[in-house]
């Protein structure tokens, strides 16, 4: 996120007494998860519903309750996957689930909470969650902003159909293609941070489309190179894979927001 814009409540920050997300300040999101409140109409709200593997019994849990103890004591010593997660958005409902019960992430293993770099997160391998709602159709202007831990060939977006569009990291690129095949690959200039790692493990990454230019930063600091023009439709109905379960995230998810607008 560009240090400029982004000051007070950041992408990723923690609660606290007078808090204001991101979404208070730049509303309008199309799609916003997180395992976190990101407004304050979120504080007392679910941001997912959890799920006890063993009985197979399910809790929607507040961001606090994630991290108070709540949902650890809820697991009972076991595993707790994610059976929803809520869009923080509001009045898209952009809900995301996964296909069956087999293919959830944890967010609880074995009765310890899942984190990365200090904060809840969910893990997996191949499960892909699909987007409620239809999807979501980027037509014009954009803002994506991530955070997770990315391996090469992890693949953010994608149709449950075909190949493309499609966003999705490989090697130290991010790779954008569109509704009409149109693409580009956006190398990271400085290698540090990498596109896959920016505190240790997580990678925040804005991706933003201004008219036909898209630009890329990690951890707020501009990383592209050209080509950087790409125009065309994105239309996306699931999350965390392309092709139903083709190259997924197989390390960790925290937050994903979609503005249909460039927020910087």
């Amino acid at each position: 996120i560009g240090t400029r814009k982004f000051r007070g409540a950041r992408f990723g920050d923690a609660l606290s007494p007078r808090f204001t997300g991101l979404l208070d300040q730049y509303p309008g999101a199309e799609l916003a998860y997180s395992l976190k409140a990101l407004s304050a109409e979120w504080v007392d709200q679910p941001v997912i519903r959890a799920n006890r593997v063993a009985d197979n019994v399910d809790l929607e849990v507040t961001a606090a309750e994630i991290t108070d103890g709540t949902l650890v004591a809820f697991s009972q010593g076991g595993d707790v996957s994610v059976k929803t997660i809520f869009d923080q958005s509001g009045g898209t409902a952009h809900n995301a689930f996964p296909d069956t019960s087999t293919k959830r992430r944890l967010i609880v293993d074995t009765g310890v909470l899942v984190t990365e770099g200090g904060e809840p997160a969910m893990s997996g391998s191949i499960y892909h969650y699909n987007i409620g709602g239809g999807g979501i159709a980027l037509t014009g202007d954009f803002s994506i902003l991530t955070l997770a831990n990315l391996n090469a060939s992890n693949a953010l977006f994608g149709p449950t159909s075909g190949t493309w569009p499609r966003i999705r990291f490989f090697t130290e690129q991010l790779e954008i293609v569109n509704d009409a095949g149109g693409e580009i690959n956006i190398t990271n200039t400085d290698e540090t941070p990498t596109f896959h790692n920016y505190d240790g493990s997580r990678a925040l990454t804005g991706i933003y489309r201004n008219a036909d230019s898209v630009d890329v930063t990690i951890a707020g600091q501009a990383v592209a190179s050209g080509p950087l023009t790409l125009s065309g439709t994105f239309t996306f109905d699931q999350i965390f894979a392309y092709g139903a379960d083709v190259q997924p995230v197989t390390g960790k998810f925290q937050e994903m927001i979609i503005w249909p607008s460039d927020i910087r």
